[in-house]
């Protein structure tokens, strides 16, 4: 097994990765996608591309633009563009010795909702596991994002994170139901009835639009950040690499 930093574009930008390599040839491959302001090399999403890696995936780690080591700054930030920037991340898997008939993505929080945006239409993309998503903006949250951006220019998500009115308006027209129903593919995901981001109910009524093979998984007594409470770190990592072992190997 060996690591290597990788740099693509998504057209414009350069986007920064790391691609995880098992020792066994042409091997199935997936793409791990993190959440809002984080990035690639968090030390959980390090853990789990190695555990991946370690079952004979090719496993590619990487920044969105506005993020970690890729160019672009927070404000630039829309679901749709990083739902391009992880085609990108395919484009770039297609160029090494993967099998490309069996790719799959992880996606957490916001990576998780631009995974399944990018699914949609992606048929590159044969499964899914995705983590706590996805955030359906209601009409008061939008409501008030809109007033701060017009009070402040911007919208502070976290110091020195800041989003700006291009991403609610791209919120505003993305139609998540719609996704469900576009996505024709093997899909896990994984929600907390703690969550204080997440309305649970509205995520469950998103996984039952899709029609396709599905898992949804509610875990108790947890928060948003399921990664921190080693429990269901464990647990979800392990669902999750069984579920791609079930339908790409």
């Amino acid at each position: 097994m060996k690591e290597e930093k990788i740099f693509f574009k998504n057209k414009t930008q350069k986007l920064v990765g790391v691609v995880h390599l098992p020792n066994n040839k042409n091997p199935p491959a997936v793409v791990i996608c993190h959440g809002l302001s984080t990035n690639k090399d968090v030390p959980n999403r390090v853990e789990l591309a190695k555990k991946i890696c370690e079952n004979g995936f090719a496993v590619l780690r990487f920044d969105f633009r506005c993020h970690g080591e890729s160019d672009g700054r927070p404000e630039e930030l829309t679901y749709s563009g990083a739902a391009k920037d992880l085609e990108s991340a395919i484009d770039f898997l297609e160029t090494i010795d993967i099998n490309r008939e069996k790719i799959g993505v992880i996606g957490s929080s916001f990576g998780g909702k631009a995974a399944l945006i990018a699914a949609a239409s992606d048929r590159r993309i044969k499964a899914l596991s995705v983590w706590v998503t996805p955030h359906i903006f209601s009409q008061k949250e939008k409501e008030e994002m809109k007033k701060v951006i017009d009070e402040r220019g911007y919208y502070p998500y976290k110091k020195d994170f800041n989003l700006s009115r291009i991403f609610l308006e791209d919120e505003e027209n993305i139609d998540m139901f719609q996704i469900a129903k576009k996505i024709k593919i093997p899909t896990l995901a994984i929600l907390a009835d703690k969550d204080e981001i997440i309305d649970l109910k509205m995520a469950i009524k998103f996984y039952d639009a899709i029609k396709a093979e599905k898992e949804f998984i509610v875990f108790k007594n947890v928060n948003h950040w399921i990664m921190d409470n080693l429990k269901y770190k464990k647990q979800s990592m392990n669902l999750t690499i069984n579920w791609l072992k079930k339908w790409l190997k």
